[in-house]
């Protein structure tokens, strides 16, 4: 077995302050300590071996222990050195109680005020609740449990939330340490950090805060001199713990990493388990309880059996709530934290299938590319990426495919355009049944927004479109305008007619019957052709699809009428040109008999 990488007695009774040292022998030690803070020592960076040596945590008994060393906490020490040297912000996602908020609000703004004098560390959450119990439990417990021969004095310390540390003089004036730990509340005031200049600054439980991407890209303002990063935004929590919008938050800024300049850390739920029940073969605790961390490292294969033996006991169970809580909570992959729970209407067949293509998506990362068509002087249409931009291509056009599409139209100029809906339009690869672009956009602006479509269309080997008319009337008008209704299919009259309102020449009219009828034809597909389906945007609106806002699937709806319609058609038209014939028995002389046989004749 591996030993501890690192254990405090061993090294108190070797590099310890002598307890009879005098003030200058104290005042030397603690001066080269600090190098040690600072550069790290024994394989430890700085701020972890300050954790261990230093550092005092709560037990759930209430008992304050220095904590003991877990490759686990390695991760998180080893993966913010990397952000601060790069000058990135690191994000981390991790199983339930790992001690994130203990090592990000409690240890590291600690450890900065003494390293950084001056410095200014700020702390956020989800809420005030979980806000105060972080200072309280974590960044006080830290703070109080200092060496008292060198734990600066406190020129300010608020029942909670405001720590300042250093000596007031009689003048007013602040001497000494002078560096202050601040928690303020962020999901009334998202902005609430932008007027500090900070050393350090954690948004703890990212996924659960309502507006957690605004006091990102608020808190950037507050870590930067001029352009220069001073130091990293630390962001994160608990895999179980995401509300459905953070979720999706959080996939996009974990896909997209690199461009925002984020350092991922990902702690899976088998690492740094130092405690568990003693599991029998059916998955039944023995009443023993064994360890999965021995020394400090993980035993990843025995932690991992627990864990499924676990979810095997319950996935008996008929309701499956409980099991995609602990899969959550403890999760193995990257994966399984994305792949997020459904919301939506649709059969639980197809969920399954669309969240094992999700699965695959965020492993594979397909190369899906955002930027914005353009048209040069010859009217020729170009495609230039830009990471901003509205336009997402999976895959560019191919000379002699087939590609229609389908348009979910909002209601310009109307007393609906705040229901938080977009326009959008879908492409489809008709030879290969797969999705191959989107663009949506929430702008008052027909204009620019039809303008882009047809741009979008015409790439695509001028890809017909098939539109909603109940609400696509500017949409409608604009083609015309435009003089480019050849780019607007026509109504489906094979569908029924249902689909087609008297006044219309293109599009379909939504109904409730033309509804379920696109419903069925969505299911059809995405029973056949889930996994053609490459775009993450579309895979969280088709698990809450008929419950909020959908309207990339919206216009996919459309887009299969439209193919459901060509499909009648062209079957209509091999009818038309095969002879139609019929059997008729007729008797035929055969080896000196009549016997009866059938003939096939034409019918006029």
């Amino acid at each position: 077995m591996a030993t501890s990488k690192f254990e405090y007695e061993k090294w108190a009774a070797k590099h310890a302050l002598n307890p009879n040292a005098t003030r200058k022998e104290k005042a030397l030690w603690y001066g080269k300590e600090m190098e040690y803070w600072v550069e790290g020592r024994g394989g430890l960076v700085g701020p972890h071996y300050f954790a261990l040596t230093q550092g005092m945590v709560k037990t759930a008994s209430g008992k304050r222990i220095r904590p003991l060393w877990r490759d686990a906490d390695e991760d998180l020490y080893g993966s913010y050195m990397t952000a601060k040297n790069m000058g990135w912000d690191l994000m981390v996602l991790k199983r339930r109680e790992l001690g994130l908020t203990l090592t990000f609000g409690g240890i590291v703004p600690v450890w900065i005020a003494l390293t950084n004098g001056g410095s200014t560390s700020l702390l956020t959450s989800a809420d005030k609740t979980r806000l105060e119990e972080m200072y309280k439990e974590k960044t006080r417990v830290v703070f109080d449990g200092l060496d008292p021969d060198f734990k600066p004095g406190v020129v300010s310390s608020r029942q909670w939330g405001y720590l300042h540390m250093g000596r007031m003089t009689q003048d007013g004036s602040v001497e000494g340490l002078d560096s202050k730990i601040v928690a303020r509340e962020t999901v009334d005031n998202p902005q609430a950090l932008e007027a500090y200049r900070a050393l350090h600054v954690f948004i703890d439980e990212f996924f659960l805060h309502p507006h957690a991407d605004k006091v990102l890209r608020s808190a950037q303002a507050s870590v930067k001199s001029g352009f220069t990063k001073l130091a990293p935004i630390v962001l994160g929590g608990s895999a179980g713990e995401s509300s459905l919008e953070g979720q999706k938050k959080g996939t996009a800024m974990w896909r997209d990493a690199d461009a925002l300049k984020l350092i991922t850390t990902f702690v899976p739920g088998w690492k740094g388990i130092m405690s568990a029940p003693e599991l029998d073969d059916e998955g039944n605790e023995t009443g023993k309880t064994v360890n999965f961390c021995p020394n400090g490292h993980s035993d990843e294969s025995k932690a991992t059996e627990w864990i499924m033996k676990t979810r095997e006991r319950l996935d008996r169970a008929e309701d499956k709530s409980a099991l995609e809580v602990f899969i959550k909570q403890y999760p193995l992959t990257i994966q399984e934290v994305f792949s997020g729970s459904s919301k939506g209407f649709l059969p639980q067949d197809v969920i399954q299938k669309v969240q094992q293509q999700e699965r695959i998506i965020l492993s594979e990362r397909p190369p899906i590319v955002k930027g914005n068509l353009v048209k040069n002087l010859d009217g020729e249409v170009k495609f230039v990426p830009d990471s901003k931009g509205l336009v997402h291509i999976l895959h560019t056009p191919i000379e002699n495919h087939t590609y229609i599409a389908g348009i979910d139209p909002i209601p310009f100029i109307s007393r609906n355009m705040g229901d938080g809906s977009k326009q959008a339009i879908v492409i489809k690869d008709i030879d290969l049944n797969r999705y191959v672009a989107f663009y949506y956009e929430r702008d008052s602006d027909p204009d620019l927004i039809v303008d882009n479509q047809i741009k979008l269309q015409s790439w695509y080997n001028n890809a017909p479109a098939m539109l909603e008319v109940n609400r696509g009337g500017v949409v409608l008008d604009k083609y015309k305008q435009l003089n480019r209704l050849d780019l607007l299919a026509k109504k489906p009259v094979l569908m029924g007619k249902k689909f087609v309102s008297n006044d219309a020449s293109y599009g379909y009219y939504k109904n409730d019957h033309t509804s379920e009828r696109g419903n069925a034809y969505l299911l059809e597909y995405l029973r056949k052709y889930h996994d053609e389906i490459w775009f993450m945007e579309i895979i969280e609106e088709i698990k809450n699809y008929l419950a909020e806002n959908t309207d990339l699937v919206d216009a996919i709806v459309a887009c299969e009428i439209l193919h459901r319609n060509i499909i009648e058609k062209n079957k209509k038209e091999t009818e038309k040109h095969t002879p139609n014939v019929r059997q008729i028995p007729v008797l035929k002389f055969v080896n000196g008999r009549y016997i009866k046989v059938w003939q096939n004749v034409s019918i006029k």
